[in-house]
């Protein structure tokens, strides 16, 4: 994670670690930002276009105490984890109360909340196969604004998420969309659902759902439809086109796209953009 940052999280010393913060990761990861001196836009805390311990102890004299003469942590032994599994979950929302009051619950996050549901339900009973009823008060519990919409994201997550881990589907467009698009847009139950639904054949080219996803938190605004989707899953117009994306997709990091393509991301950006997101909004076939 630390190196996908592109240098906006500090360095980890491994041979430093002797913990694992379940509540207060996020102060924690700004304490660390200002000691390492990384690069920020804010004037009021930098020196040089780089965070500076001295400029915050003129702006917050007590956060810069906590940074350079320490702070007092509560340790939990791991025996506590091993006896009941679900200590770390229940300590991060009930540090994570207040700002879940302050601040409604969008889209991605809940589906990540849906996918450790999901995660912790088959962990907890020890079964195969989950139902939306088996974790849908857990999710409902906090009343999110986009409650319609957890029906659609769950059968989404369950299908074509991938797992929790960090390498899984839904873990890399969750990170992709927090860092280049808007992650607290809505786009809706419908959408969600037809992303959800499936394909004639073997192949459910998860790659492109995901791909759509995507799009539709990094486009502009509304860019994708609940026909979109569908005709996009669905149509057989768009079969080759929806391969060649995956295929682009799918393309080793290490493998050099030829001079015509330019660079990978330019290729399949272009590819994407203009020969699947405009065929979906307009008729008329690729050549016109």
């Amino acid at each position: 994670m630390v190196e996908a940052s592109h240098g906006k999280l500090a360095p980890v010393d491994h041979s430093q670690l002797r913990f694992a913060s379940i509540v207060g990761s996020h102060a924690n990861q700004a304490a660390r930002a200002f000691v390492a001196g990384l690069e920020h836009k804010d004037p009021a805390v930098t020196m040089g276009g780089k965070l500076s311990l001295d400029k915050l102890a003129m702006v917050d004299p007590q956060w810069h105490k906590c940074i350079t003469k320490g702070l007092e942590w509560l340790v939990i032994s791991q025996d506590v984890w091993l006896q009941f599994p679900d200590f770390a979950l229940l300590a991060q929302t009930a540090g994570n109360a207040a700002g879940q009051i302050a601040a409604a619950e969008h889209e991605i996050q809940l589906a990540k909340k849906v996918n450790m549901a999901i995660a912790g339900f088959l962990r907890r009973t020890g079964k195969e196969s989950v139902c939306y009823v088996d974790i849908s008060q857990e999710i409902l519990r906090s009343r999110p604004p986009h409650a319609n919409s957890v029906p659609g994201i769950f059968t989404f997550v369950l299908k074509f998420g991938g797992g929790i881990q960090l390498d899984s589907f839904m873990a890399k467009s969750e990170h992709y969309i927090v860092t280049h698009g808007h992650p607290t847009r809505s786009i809706g139950g419908e959408i969600w659902a037809a992303l959800a639904m499936d394909c004639k054949g073997k192949d459910q080219h998860v790659v492109f759902r995901h791909m759509l996803l995507k799009l539709a938190f990094c486009g502009h605004e509304r860019c994708l439809t609940q026909g979109d989707v569908k005709r996009a899953l669905g149509g057989k117009e768009l079969a080759t086109k929806v391969a060649q994306a995956e295929a682009l997709r799918l393309q080793p990091a290490s493998s050099k796209p030829s001079a015509s393509q330019g660079s990978f991301l330019e290729a399949c950006y272009a590819l994407f953009r203009f020969e699947i997101g405009n065929l979906l909004r307009w008729d008329g076939g690729l050549d016109s």
